[in-house]
C-alpha cells in the first residue's frame, strides 16, 4: 500500500508527478518506485505507462482522488 501520492500541479505532466513521487519516496532506484506504483519494476515510463494508467489509479485510490480521465485529460 502506498503511503502517499503527490497531487499534480495544474498542467504538470504525469511523468513529472511520478518523478516527484520517486524523489520523495526514499527509493534509491526508479524500479523500486515503479514496483510500488505499477506493480512491475521493469515498466518503462514513456512506453508502458499509457497502458497502465488504470493500474496506477487502482494503486493510488486510497491516497488520491485522481481518476484515469483526469490523468489522461490534464496530465498527459
Amino acid at each position: 500500500m502506498l503511503p502517499f501520492f503527490p497531487n499534480p500541479y495544474p498542467g504538470e505532466l504525469l511523468d513529472s508527478v511520478l518523478a516527484r513521487f520517486h524523489a520523495r519516496s526514499g527509493n534509491s532506484h526508479s524500479g523500486q518506485s515503479m514496483k510500488q506504483l505499477i506493480g512491475n519494476e521493469a515498466v518503462l515510463l514513456s512506453y508502458d505507462l499509457p497502458s497502465r494508467i488504470g493500474t496506477l489509479v487502482d494503486r493510488i485510490k486510497h491516497v488520491s482522488e485522481l481518476d484515469s480521465d483526469t490523468l489522461i485529460d490534464d496530465h498527459t
